[in-house]
């Protein structure tokens, strides 16, 4: 173990030890070197099986940059237009309040389709398509993901398309219109156009039974530790079977190698061990965020925790630096997060990629503060 491993491993042993999580681990790695890895405690604390580095992780959040690639894929090839209306691609759509809805609205989370929640017309419509989802998911036949699109539909707005920015369920959108397009279903595409390529092996939208006892359990944190079984998002929570309902939004698990490598090819403009799945003008597009000032200002009034960035082709981009006090950042910096903790960033500045898997649940959320603390770990050394 090398100095910033030794540093990296007393920074998660502490959250740890003060029970902010239940077990974690992280990567760093700079022009595809490995800097420093560290893990501590438990991937399931009945078990008292460690938190690994081969743990498999629910990503949720995390799935929505692999969705942007399965988008950015179909842009070069010439196959999706982002301009286009959405109702071109899902005539479900094709209603009086989402007639004007543009793929693009979709990709920045300006479409007014929010997430549950809430006691707004169009959060109280989508929690109602998510309980729908979950006790859907036991049946002969649950929702697909073209149908759950459909179901989206259906739900009113929270504004007309364009005119705000609210995190939602627009990701989930675009896997159907990925679907539509290509012929195949969400997983397929991906599994043929990025985790094949990629040898991703251990990510995928299941877990099969011989992988299972990889599987984190996720916890609420707190002196009690207390297991969390939930299926949220319409997720299944023991991900045992390929589901109908591909999450482009939330719906995938992977290890900290895995989603290394996918962070790897992006840093690396593209291309990932002389395999090239995205081009250098491709990668260019997905980096530059066009956001205007006004909805940038929309995504810091629901994502305080990130100044100094702005949003667009579902990940976040640093344009101020600066603004942030608690957290080393360079210009040009993105990533995104995902519900149970994990976390990724890419530093084009720098060559490094920040990579960390951990299921938790409660507030405070740690994991800002650690990513912050890794960073430090690294510039001091």
């Amino acid at each position: 173990m090398n100095e910033i491993s030794r540093k990296m491993q007393e920074v998660l042993q502490q959250a740890v030890d003060s029970k902010k999580v239940a077990g974690i681990n992280f990567l760093i790695l700079q022009n595809g070197q490995e800097v420093g890895y560290a893990e501590a405690g438990w991937r399931n604390i009945e078990n008292r099986t460690p938190f690994s580095r081969d743990t498999i992780a629910r990503i949720y959040s995390m799935t929505k940059p692999m969705t942007s690639f399965a988008i950015m894929k179909l842009w070069e090839q010439g196959r999706i237009d982002l301009n286009k209306r959405v109702c071109e691609y899902l005539p479900d759509f094709d209603r009086p309040d989402k007639k004007d809805m543009l793929v693009s609205h979709l990709y920045n989370m300006t479409s007014g389709l929010t997430y549950d929640g809430g006691m707004s017309p169009a959060g109280k419509a989508i929690t109602q398509v998510f309980n729908n989802i979950i006790a859907n998911l036991d049946e002969a036949k649950p929702y697909t993901t073209q149908e759950v699109a459909a179901m989206f539909a259906e739900c009113p707005l929270a504004f007309e398309p364009g005119t705000k920015w609210m995190y939602g369920v627009s990701a989930d959108v675009l896997a159907a219109i990925v679907e539509v397009i290509s012929g195949m279903s969400f997983r397929e595409f991906l599994k043929k156009e990025l985790f094949d390529p990629l040898q991703l092996n251990d990510t995928d939208f299941y877990v099969p039974k011989e992988k299972q006892h990889r599987l984190a359990q996720p916890y609420w944190t707190g002196e009690t530790m207390k297991p969390y079984y939930g299926s949220h998002l319409g997720v299944p929570h023991y991900m045992r079977e390929d589901p109908a309902y591909y999450a482009g939004g939330a719906g995938i698990c992977s290890t900290v190698d895995d989603y290394s490598r996918f962070a790897q090819m992006l840093l690396s403009r593209g291309v990932y061990n002389g395999v090239r799945l995205l081009q250098d003008e491709t990668i260019t597009e997905l980096l530059t965020p066009r956001l205007s000032a006004e909805l940038t200002e929309s995504f810091h009034g629901i994502f305080s925790v990130h100044p100094g960035f702005t949003y667009d082709h579902l990940v976040m981009v640093c344009t101020n630096p600066e603004d942030d006090p608690n957290e080393i950042l360079h210009k040009g910096e993105y990533g995104w997060n995902g519900w149970l903790g994990t976390t990724f960033r890419n530093d084009p500045q720098t060559g490094m990629s920040f990579v960390s898997m951990v299921q938790r649940l409660g507030f405070p959320d740690p994991t800002q503060q650690i990513r912050a603390e890794m960073k430090k770990i690294v510039w001091e050394n």
